[in-house]
C-alpha cells in the first residue's frame, strides 16, 4: 500500500489503524505504526489529531510503499546469535551425577502398594458401575411385558448374589444382557 493512500484512509473518521491493519496482509497494528513512524511520521492527539511528516530530512514519501519501511523496523544489532547445541549422549541432557539415577526406586513399601492396587481395584469397579447404570438410564420406559423363563440354580444365584451386591433392579439387569446378546451374534 503507497504512503499516501494510507494516510488518506487514515483521515476517515471511522478508519483507524488497528482496522486498516486487519485489512492489509502481512501486517498488524503494531507494525504498522512503526513503519508510519519510521517513513518520518508521528501521530499527534492534541489540536489537529491525525498523522504528520515530521522528519528533518528529505521530502514527504507519500508514492512509496509502506512495505519498505516495515523491514527497516527490526533492529538485528540487538539479535542475540546462538550455535545449536547437538545432543549426543545422555551426559549432554543431565550431569554425570544425575544419569546414574535415571529410574529411582519408588518411596512406596510393600504395603502402600497393595493399598494403591486395593484402591485402583475399587475405582474401576466403581466406573464399571457408573458405566451400567448409565445403559439402564437409557434403557428407557417403554411399555412392559412379563415373561416366565427357567434359569439354573447357579446361574440364578449369580444373578441374584451380582443384582444384591450392585443394587440394580434385576429386570433392567436383564434387559441391558439381552440387548448385549442380541448384538453380539446379530
Amino acid at each position: 500500500m503507497i504512503i499516501k493512500d494510507l494516510l488518506e484512509e487514515l483521515k476517515k473518521s471511522d478508519n483507524t489503524v488497528a482496522a486498516i491493519a486487519k485489512s492489509i496482509d502481512g501486517i498488524g497494528e503494531k507494525k504498522l505504526r512503526i513503519a508510519l513512524r519510521n517513513a518520518g511520521y508521528e501521530f499527534r492527539n492534541s489540536g489537529q489529531t491525525g498523522w504528520y511528516y515530521t522528519a528533518e530530512q528529505g521530502a514527504e514519501p507519500l508514492e512509496r510503499s509502506i512495505f519498505e519501511y516495515i523491514s527497516s523496523s527490526i533492529d538485528t544489532s540487538q539479535v542475540i546469535q546462538r550455535k545449536a547445541k547437538v545432543i549426543q549422549t545422555p551426559e549432554d541432557v543431565l550431569p554425570r551425577e544425575e544419569t546414574s539415577n535415571l529410574y529411582p526406586i519408588p518411596p512406596f513399601s510393600e504395603e502402600e502398594i497393595e493399598v494403591l492396587k486395593a484402591l485402583a481395584k475399587d475405582m474401576l469397579q466403581e466406573r464399571e458401575r457408573f458405566m451400567l447404570h448409565k445403559r439402564i438410564m437409557e434403557i428407557g420406559n417403554d411399555k412392559r411385558n412379563k415373561k416366565t423363563y427357567s434359569i439354573s440354580k447357579g446361574v440364578l444365584k449369580k444373578f441374584d448374589a451380582f443384582a444384591e451386591e450392585k443394587k440394580f433392579n434385576k429386570s433392567e439387569l436383564l434387559e441391558v444382557a439381552l440387548l448385549d446378546l442380541m448384538c453380539r451374534y446379530e
